[in-house]
């Protein structure tokens, strides 16, 4: 899957001081779906440098970020009750020497924790907003 393929848009960042061969990140929704994108290295680029940023691909250049206004809320439905939550996390990291960094069994217990409270996230989204 290509980085333009989730819709998501994210910046990294190696805060670490060993060089990057690949990683993976994981997309998560709160309805338990989503997404794993994986970067490896190639020939046409280089290991991903300890404080080297990667983007998502998109053209971010255009990007601004602006304040969350009444009317930009009302724009985008961002009012109550909450739809849902996405969570970005790094699933595992390969380093140029070979060690890794693998984080599967925190995506494995949030699936775990998503599927044991579906019932009243579901019952939550769906409710109408208290009147005010």
């Amino acid at each position: 899957m290509s980085k333009e393929d989730s819709g998501a848009s994210y910046q990294l960042r190696n805060t670490g001081n060993k060089p990057i061969s690949s990683y993976t990140i994981a997309i998560w929704n709160s309805d338990n779906t989503g997404n794993l994108i994986k970067w490896h290295l190639n020939e046409d680029q280089g290991l991903f440098m300890p404080g080297q940023r990667s983007s998502s691909g998109h053209q971010d250049s255009g990007l601004a970020i602006v304040p969350l206004s009444k009317e930009l809320k009302d724009s985008l439905s961002l009012r109550p009750p909450m739809r849902g939550v996405i969570f970005f996390m790094i699933l595992d990291i390969e380093f140029s020497d070979g060690t890794r960094y693998d984080a599967k069994n925190i995506l494995d217990s949030l699936k775990d924790h998503l599927k044991h409270f579906e019932p009243p996230y579901e019952k939550g989204i769906n409710k109408e907003p208290a009147k005010r």
